[in-house]
């Protein structure tokens, strides 16, 4: 399948401010990562709040750039773009975040809050009612509710406007920062079928972001797991799902329903510790160039770092 988006090393780093601002004092919220999305298929990133999930995405869309790699979509860098040149591939993605009720101004209408978006493009005027109404009925939400407020709607409706006024530029990528987390149990499915539906409707690619590791296991094609702000697993669902190898895609199975089993199976083989060489222990700033991804299969990758110590075949993962 061709490769529509790809991530080469990116970085993201949030300085120090005042007396305190030193390339020495920076956080390193994404840290040197990578990974491709294939078009027509859902990657799934996965990983607990404060990862640096939420960042990447925003680095992706160039809402906060990335400080350093390539964000390459068909292969052309939006990192080396100028604002005016970026535009085009601005349109090209969308995304949707965790909660629809901040993603929505309260004091405006749900037609005028979706016009604003067609008229920024020069969207014809005169077709702009019927665009709406045609985007709210592919959402499910009634058409002639377009004059109502936001209040006037419930969490998942809310999240469907929010889908449909993300569809209005007609985008190839969409990028799903947590969809459905901030909505009941009973709504979330809704919204994932429905993300799901359009997805084939309208022949989309989405980069599904979620701390829930069955909800991204059932969609995606490929998962990116993510810790402390770098992709420690990467590879095929179906590999990942049979075969999770770090320490830390353990945890997320542990804490995801129906897969106890399998965390509890794979400490009992290796027990009573991590396989040999690997643990969650910390490096010093001195190691972090010797992170790697290793292959473990054609399809599945696993983060370490490599020639610690004085076995140069040691590996331990992060």
């Amino acid at each position: 399948m061709e490769k529509l988006l790809e991530l080469n090393n990116i970085t993201k780093i949030f300085s120090g401010h005042g007396l305190l601002r030193s390339k020495h004092t920076g956080h390193r919220a994404v840290n040197n990562v990578s990974f491709y999305i294939e078009k027509g298929s859902v990657f799934g990133l996965v990983g607990e709040s404060g990862c640096g999930k939420t960042t990447l995405a925003r680095s992706i869309m160039m809402l906060d750039p990335p400080s350093s790699g390539e964000i390459l979509f068909e292969g052309t860098n939006l990192a080396g773009l100028s604002s005016k040149k970026l535009l085009p591939y601005r349109l090209r993605m969308q995304i949707v975040f965790q909660d629809p009720h901040s993603a929505l101004n309260p004091k405006m209408s749900i037609y005028n809050s979706m016009k604003e978006g067609l008229v920024n493009i020069n969207y014809p005027v005169h077709k702009i009612k019927e665009k709406i109404e045609a985007l709210l009925d592919l959402v499910g939400i009634t058409p002639s509710h377009m004059n109502r407020f936001p209040h006037e709607f419930s969490g998942g409706q809310k999240q469907r406007i929010v889908i449909a006024r993300a569809l209005s530029l007609e985008p190839e990528v969409l990028i799903l920062d947590e969809p459905v987390s901030s909505l009941d149990v009973s709504i979330q499915a809704q919204i994932i079928n429905l993300l799901m539906d359009l997805k084939e409707q309208l022949k989309l690619t989405y980069l599904f972001i979620s701390h829930d590791l069955n909800l991204v296991a059932y969609l995606s094609d490929r998962i990116g797991v993510m810790y402390k702000g770098r992709i420690i697993e990467l590879g095929n669902t179906e590999s990942i799902m049979a075969n999770p190898r770090h320490p830390y895609t353990l945890k997320l199975f542990s804490s995801a329903p129906g897969h106890m089993k399998i965390e509890q199976e794979t400490e009992q083989e290796n027990s009573p510790k991590p396989p040999a060489g690997y643990s969650f222990e910390p490096v010093a700033e001195s190691e972090e160039s010797n992170f790697t991804l290793v292959s473990i299969s054609n399809s599945h990758m696993v983060g370490c770092y490599k020639n610690i110590g004085d076995n140069p075949e040691k590996r331990r993962l992060v």
